[in-house]
């Protein structure tokens, strides 16, 4: 008997209710969101949204935007007010990463009646622990951290603004990086195994001179390369110092710094003819773009991209392009999880959450 994709959707959906994590007469993601999470088109969420409605499973509201779980009155009646305030603070909330991953953050808090207060990081150590000191002097209950990528030492500054939380008590989950010497709760996709991946894609289609270009020290950044190395060692392939080249992707983001540009230029240069690139964001995919169309148009008819990102960039050659999907969303969901687990249950024992990322192929 033929299962239909809708049909496996409703299934998922009652699943996260009978668990509990969607509370009766809490607001279910929306559709966009749930599209993402679970990879099908708009139309077969509609119809999985409809059918729950009409079985009385879920429900709308006339005067109110938005899905609910349905709840008997005793139940929404005994609904706990807000009370808990979390501060989170990520990189930048007008990128795709740093929007989905906090999504799912306020997702999954708001389902639990907690409110979040943000701080767009901008990648700022001071702006960060600016935002911290004020929080906890105001009895904040809990925080979410994406560790702050800047030009001077990633871990020291880091390790500065989880101090802060430390002396307070104050509960923490890091996101997406983590920090060498400190034993917390950190929830990330896998960075060093979705890189392998994406590299051993590239060399099983032939191309083996990959150059790697990569940003500013972090952890996460430093898992990719470590990925990139181990499939090209396993290859067989030695990586020559030219071919690593690393940049100041801070200074590639609203605006594209021209003494980067040029850094990037002058290294290309050196490296000589290549067919294939593996890039670890889209801010370095950006000045790569720069580079390359000051020195010819036409490079993308020669070059494909490996790229540890979601392409947001516009490329005329996007079936060129191989991708490493993150789950940006469950990430941030699952962030929060853990720390209103560590909440609520004061769970002593600090745990590592890595979900898997998805890789898109190109076609060449």
């Amino acid at each position: 008997m033929q299962v239909y994709k809708y049909e496996q959707i409703i299934e998922k959906i009652q699943n996260e209710i009978t668990s509990n994590n969607w509370r009766p007469g809490s607001q279910i993601p929306s559709e966009r969101d749930l599209v993402v999470s679970f990879d099908v088109s708009r139309i077969t969420i509609k119809k999985a949204l409809q059918e729950l409605v009409s079985r009385g499973v879920l429900v709308r509201y006339p005067q109110r935007r938005g899905t609910f779980v349905h709840a008997a009155k005793e139940e929404a009646e005994e609904r706990p007010s807000p009370a808990k305030l979390i501060g989170v603070a990520i990189d930048d909330v007008s990128d795709r990463f740093g929007s989905t991953l906090l999504r799912g953050i306020e997702d999954f808090l708001w389902n639990q009646r907690i409110h979040t207060v943000i701080c767009n990081g901008d990648r700022d150590f001071k702006k960060v622990e600016d935002y911290f000191q004020s929080l906890l002097q105001n009895n904040i209950d809990g925080v979410i951290l994406s560790p702050v990528i800047a030009e001077e030492s990633y871990q020291d500054h880091n390790r500065n603004i989880i101090k802060l939380l430390q002396e307070k008590n104050v509960p923490f989950v890091l996101v997406d990086r983590n920090v060498a010497g400190i034993d917390a709760n950190y929830v990330s996709s896998n960075h060093r195994e979705s890189t392998y991946n994406l590299t051993k894609a590239l060399i099983s289609r032939g191309h083996r001179k990959n150059i790697l270009l990569k940003g500013l020290p972090c952890s996460s950044m430093e898992e990719r390369e470590e990925g990139y190395l181990d499939a090209m060692h396993e290859a067989g392939i030695s990586v020559p110092e030219e071919w690593i080249i690393r940049l100041n992707d801070n200074r590639l983001f609203t605006s594209i710094d021209v003494q980067e540009i040029e850094k990037l230029k002058s290294a290309l240069k050196r490296i000589g003819k290549f067919h294939s690139i593996v890039v670890l964001n889209n801010r370095l995919l950006k000045g790569f773009i720069t580079a390359m169309n000051v020195r010819s148009e036409e490079w993308y008819n020669d070059i494909v991209i490996a790229l540890h990102d979601q392409l947001v960039v516009d490329l005329p050659c996007k079936e060129r392009v191989y991708q490493i999907i993150q789950p940006d969303y469950e990430v941030g969901k699952e962030a929060a999880r853990l720390l209103t687990q560590t909440i609520e249950e004061k769970l002593q024992q600090t745990r590592q959450i890595i979900l898997q990322s998805k890789i898109v192929l190109g076609q060449e």
